[in-house]
């Protein structure tokens, strides 16, 4: 939405918060997440009522669901969305430029839709995301496992743009800034409903994991006010589909915003990254990743 779709925060917020009682609504839930005959993990909602909800929210901004993610865009902004493939669980960087090394045209075929669908095909609730290119289908599922916390997949592909030992791309970086989720309850991942229970406490760990290890391999980034992490705590009982809870969302990522240490961090962000558009921002899970 950031990115590809030029839309404000503000347009983002409210077109996210209008999608979460048409896609998560609770007469379309299964009472099970898994079939009882073998046991493998089943969506609980309607695809189609979230590929209906994307593509509602592209028309609003002045988009059609022909847009391809490599079309034409008035920003120079450069977006990235993560997804695993279905098959070897691996990350794909989605982008709306060309990059080094492709050997295929199918990135350049992509419509947004579609990778927005793809980053969101969360294992458990949605069905994974199939694009089809020259007769070759492609399975996607949402990058919960792994890349959850997406920064080491941003810094990597931003510093293959730039063609930067990792020392110098760091002395170039002005200020990249990491935006949590609050630790959500999350979702499971695997086929079966053993492999989604034993997954569980690898998803919600590994989020501020990734991050402190980030802060850690880049110290010197970090000290001189290059990097911050904003990361809302205390909302670990509201799971993924649990929309109904909206209010304690905003109400407690509000405390967290007020509260002095953030303040202060934020005081020092903007210090740092000035009024023109230079700042890398990364937002996680439904996220898009932008930068600069």
């Amino acid at each position: 939405m950031l990115g590809r779709l030029e839309m404000s925060v503000d347009q983002c917020i409210e077109a996210y918060t209008g999608m979460m009682d048409v896609i998560f609504d609770p007469k379309d839930k299964k009472k099970l997440p898994f079939k009882i005959r073998n046991g493998k993990v089943q969506p609980q909602y309607k695809t189609k009522h979230m590929e209906q909800a994307i593509k509602q929210v592209m028309s609003n901004a002045g988009w059609t669901s022909d847009d391809r993610f490599r079309g034409s865009k008035n920003s120079s902004c450069k977006t990235v969305v993560i997804a695993l493939t279905a098959e070897g669980r691996a990350p794909t960087r989605f982008t709306d430029y060309e990059r080094p090394g492709e050997h295929s045209n199918f990135y350049n075929e992509v419509k947004i839709w579609e990778v927005a669908r793809a980053t969101s095909a969360a294992t458990s609730f949605f069905a994974p995301m199939e694009i089809t290119h020259a007769g070759e289908p492609r399975r996607f599922l949402d990058a919960g496992i792994g890349s959850n916390n997406p920064i080491d997949e941003l810094y990597l592909e931003a510093m293959s743009q730039f063609d930067k030992s990792e020392e110098e791309f760091d002395k170039q970086i002005r200020v990249l800034v990491s935006i949590g989720t609050g630790r959500p309850a999350l979702h499971g991942f695997g086929e079966k409903v053993t492999e989604v229970a034993k997954s569980i406490a690898s998803i919600a760990t590994e989020t501020q994991d990734t991050a402190n290890t980030f802060h850690l391999t880049h110290r010197k980034l970090a000290n001189r006010g290059g990097y911050f992490r904003f990361n809302p705590p205390d909302l670990s009982e509201v799971a993924i589909d649990e929309s109904s809870k909206k209010g304690i969302i905003a109400s407690r990522t509000d405390t967290y915003g007020n509260d002095a240490h953030t303040l202060e961090m934020v005081e020092r962000w903007v210090a740092v990254a000035g009024f023109e558009k230079s700042a890398s921002t990364l937002i996680e899970s439904i996220e898009m990743i932008d930068f600069t």
